[in-house]
């Protein structure tokens, strides 16, 4: 062993190296268990610069930003592909509040458009008032509360709603007025 060593000390000073910075290294007298936060600050800061360069070269984004082109993830592709953005976000929170005791008639998930750059957005919708239901929005974008649907922020356009049965596209009635429509039959119907 001592020869593998004195060979890898000619090349290259790995016994110094381990001497000066870790074995024989200074250290003061009141060290202690604290001191272990500032190297793992450091290996999480490196472990975020890391992965923010490799996301860099390796994220592609969406260039169809219509409903058609986005595609809103199950539960299990979310779990499968370890997270998502607003949608798989969102999915969480529809999946606690189903796994909580909601009915599927009472939660539906809201897709709406950001007006200003036409970006969909996901959030999920609770019918405790089938005329002013709740809207969830996990990530905060549109907004920091949890708000009724007559109270949504301006710019956010409704366009489509659904569960694991249903699917509903949101027709503009007038002035922030908004009717849901089934796919499959066309009749305007809202959910109870």
């Amino acid at each position: 062993m001592s020869k593998l060593l004195t060979w890898i000390d000619d090349r290259f000073p790995l016994t110094k190296v381990w001497n000066e910075h870790l074995a024989e290294y200074y250290t003061p007298k009141n060290f202690n268990f604290w001191y272990y936060f500032g190297s793992l600050a450091m290996l999480v800061l490196v472990m975020q610069i890391l992965t923010g360069i490799w996301l860099t070269m390796h994220y592609k984004p969406d260039a169809d930003t219509t409903l058609a082109g986005d595609h809103w993830p199950t539960l299990r592709e979310f779990f499968e592909t370890n997270g998502d953005d607003c949608d798989g976000l969102d999915l969480i929170a529809y999946g606690l509040l189903r796994e909580s005791g909601f009915r599927e008639s009472e939660i539906y998930r809201l897709i709406v458009r950001r007006d200003y750059d036409g970006a969909n957005h996901m959030v999920s919708v609770w019918f405790e008032d089938p005329a002013d239901p709740w809207v969830i929005d996990a990530t905060g974008a549109m907004s920091r509360e949890m708000l009724r649907y007559s109270q949504m922020p301006e710019g956010w356009t409704p366009r489509m709603m659904f569960n694991e049965n249903e699917t509903y596209n949101v027709l503009e009635r007038g002035l922030r007025r908004y009717e849901l429509a089934r796919d499959d039959e066309g009749k305007t119907e809202v959910p109870r």
